[in-house]
């Protein structure tokens, strides 16, 4: 943004996307850093962003790649998903 001539516009346009557009930009603290600060914001929250199903298909491809019984893969599983969620 910061090389960007005509930032105000483009902004407006990012605005215009729609929400399931996730679009990620740097720019110096500026004026237009500071638009953004109050128009645009950032979710971590994971409840609706798919990353728990992501976790748990990444889990279930590299655990198959050990030979654990039963009882403590499903241990293993549960607790990197607890960490995952920061637990």
């Amino acid at each position: 943004m910061d090389e960007c001539r005509e930032s105000v516009k483009v902004l407006g346009w990012l605005k215009k996307l729609p929400k399931q557009f996730h679009i990620l930009f740097t720019s110096r603290n500026s004026p237009v850093g500071d638009f953004l600060r109050e128009c645009l914001s950032i979710s971590l929250d994971s409840g609706n962003s798919g990353v728990e199903k992501d976790v748990e298909i990444f889990l279930d491809a590299e655990i198959k790649r050990f030979n654990f019984e039963v009882g403590l893969k499903a241990r293993v599983i549960n607790t990197l998903r607890k960490k995952a969620q920061g637990q």
